[in-house]
């Protein structure tokens, strides 16, 4: 992944909606990357508050270098954020900036994902301190948190189309249906950070989210906080949640995702547009 700094990365895809709001917050310098004093005014200039779960205000520091420090800095990095606030921050880094416009952007997903994840992995360690086998919900948190998504529909057909992978009706014959019945909001921040260099296979691991028919009039600042608020409130009822939560996407076949998804030909790729496995193969 390249390190060099590009302000409009925005403009690249549709994609990068869900934060625009948020990045247009920062103070952007065109020639350098955000500092860290820069990327916390950021959540200071936000109209919602950003705090962990409980209530701490998040701020961005530095990540921790020594060999030594990086092994407990990997022990602690959720630790830190449920108990202190403080999410260790890589500057020049895409991964980690694209974390820091998700924060402002998701803060609610964000704080009960990091309190889910804390609380799980204390509550196996306290069991076993030996015990470096993660749960099945510490996997599903890891998994959404970076290559996450959320699947947002008033017609559950569409949303039937994608359970059952039927992508060309889906991306096809229902392409005038994206952003008035159904569209993707992508929250983990690493496939903000691939949509720098999209390619085929980039696929976003979903959850469902059925909204009435009037949320797709809505302004996108509107849209993420009822998503930000509905996914948290989701999360937090109960531990069931594993990999097998989520639904796979590929997401470059979302009209205006790709430049070549207009030709019905870019669809005939199977190896990214796989067809639903059979029960027992």
């Amino acid at each position: 992944m390249s390190t060099d700094w590009n302000p409009d990365f925005y403009q690249k895809s549709e994609i990068f909606r869900p934060i625009l709001t948020a990045y247009q917050l920062l103070k952007i310098r065109r020639d350098s990357w955000p500092n860290l004093l820069e990327l916390q005014n950021l959540l200071s200039s936000s109209n919602r508050p950003v705090r962990n779960s409980v209530q701490t205000p998040i701020t961005f520091v530095s990540q921790i270098t020594t060999n030594e420090s990086l092994v407990k800095h990997e022990k602690q990095y959720e630790s830190l954020i449920y108990e202190d606030g403080k999410v260790q921050t890589r500057l020049q880094s895409w991964h980690d900036f694209f974390q820091v416009l998700v924060w402002a952007s998701f803060p609610t997903i964000k704080a009960q994902t990091n309190a889910l994840h804390y609380l799980t992995a204390h509550n196996r360690l306290e069991k076993n301190p030996a015990n470096k086998q993660r749960t099945d919900l510490e996997n599903f948190l890891t998994l959404f948190d970076e290559c996450g998504a959320i699947i947002i529909y008033s017609d559950q057909k569409l949303a039937e189309l994608v359970k059952n992978f039927q992508w060309r009706e889906l991306f096809i014959d229902n392409k005038m249906a994206f952003s008035n019945s159904i569209e993707c909001m992508v929250f983990g921040h690493g496939m903000y950070e691939k949509a720098i260099n999209p390619y085929l296979g980039m696929t976003a691991q979903c959850l469902f989210l059925q909204q009435p028919a009037e949320y797709f009039q809505l302004k996108t600042e509107q849209k993420t906080t009822i998503v930000d608020n509905a996914i948290a409130q989701m999360l937090s009822n109960g531990n069931h949640w594993t990999s097998r939560s989520l639904q796979p996407l590929p997401v470059l076949g979302i009209p205006g995702w790709h430049a070549d998804n207009n030709k019905p030909e870019f669809y005939d790729n199977t190896q990214y547009f796989r067809p639903k496995r059979q029960r027992g193969l």
